[in-house]
């Protein structure tokens, strides 16, 4: 079974991905190809993130084209792409989950949620799947923020062990304050 699925972009855009089993693919599509063993035509193949059935993805390849992938559904100009597997379900699933968790405020199990929601109950088989949706939310790349000068704010705010002990920032806690305080 083929079915459309919107995919909500950062800037409150929305495009369209289509899915199923990669012997489906619609003749005016271009494949992400999630399946390595099922014979494709390679000029089909926008993009080939292939990997083993009931297995995850590698992450490395995810991180450089999960980016390009968002790129390619904003561009109106391009053909549409569908993403497919042997059965449509496990690989596939998991491939969409990552898509829509890249959208800002986003969690990773909303995005599987509404992946079985809307396309298939099923989808995104495995723990190791799951896990991996998990772990890759939010690899789109995000715009440079501007420095911000945060030294004042230990001052203000003060540390347990009294006020003439200055605040050693930790990891993390500058990117809290520039969530706090930066539009996003």
């Amino acid at each position: 079974m083929i079915k459309t699925i919107p995919i909500f972009l950062p800037g409150d855009r929305v495009a369209y991905i289509t899915a199923g089993p990669t012997k489906e693919l619609p003749d005016d599509h271009m494949l992400i190809r999630c399946a390595a063993e099922i014979p494709v035509a390679p000029d089909r193949v926008a993009f080939d993130i292939s990997t083993g059935d009931f297995m995850p993805f590698d992450e490395d390849r995810l991180i450089e084209t999960v980016p390009d992938i968002i790129e390619w559904l904003g561009d109106e100009t391009r053909k549409p792409l569908y993403a497919g597997c042997m059965g449509g379900t496990g690989r596939t699933g998991t491939i969409l989950a990552i898509l829509v968790a890249q959208h800002p405020g986003m969690t990773s199990d909303n995005a599987i949620k509404y992946i079985r929601q809307i396309y298939k109950p099923h989808a995104v088989e495995t723990r190791e799947q799951a896990e991996q949706v998990c772990r890759l939310t939010y690899v789109t790349p995000v715009p440079e923020l501007p420095e911000l000068d945060l030294t004042g704010l230990a001052a203000v705010w003060g540390e347990p062990g009294g006020p003439e002990q200055p605040m050693e920032p930790r990891k993390g806690w500058l990117d809290r304050i520039r969530e706090w305080f930066l539009p996003g």
